[in-house]
């Protein structure tokens, strides 16, 4: 069991292909006991590595699949904690199109549950 993590923001959405702010906003990532924070790649429309990521979130607001807002402070504090943690075996292959290890931080483009 894990907590996926958004922010606000425009994107197109998956039902009607508009950009727009949609409820859940953008996709950050999940957090699952016991392994590495997993950072959603978003097609890299919006970072393409964990700084620009820290960069990028500035300002916004971060809330968790529940709807809590989560502080900038907490959220990369929970991700830093994780840092040593193992690799969610459930990601997609690595060796696959839609994960991405950059810098040792891993991306996935795929679905999370």
């Amino acid at each position: 069991m894990g907590t996926n993590y958004y922010t606000t923001g425009e994107r197109e959405c998956d039902s009607c292909g508009e950009g727009h702010a949609c409820r859940r906003g953008i996709h950050l990532g999940k957090s699952s006991g016991g392994w590495k924070f997993t950072f959603q790649w978003n097609g890299g429309h919006f970072y393409k590595s964990e700084p620009e990521m820290r960069e990028w979130l500035k300002g916004k607001i971060i809330t968790d699949e529940y709807g809590l807002t989560v502080t900038y402070d907490d959220f990369w504090a929970m991700v830093d904690a994780k840092k040593d943690a193992k690799l969610d075996h459930n990601l997609p292959k690595y060796r696959s199109e839609r994960t991405y290890v950059v810098d040792g931080v891993v991306f996935s483009d795929g679905e999370f549950s």
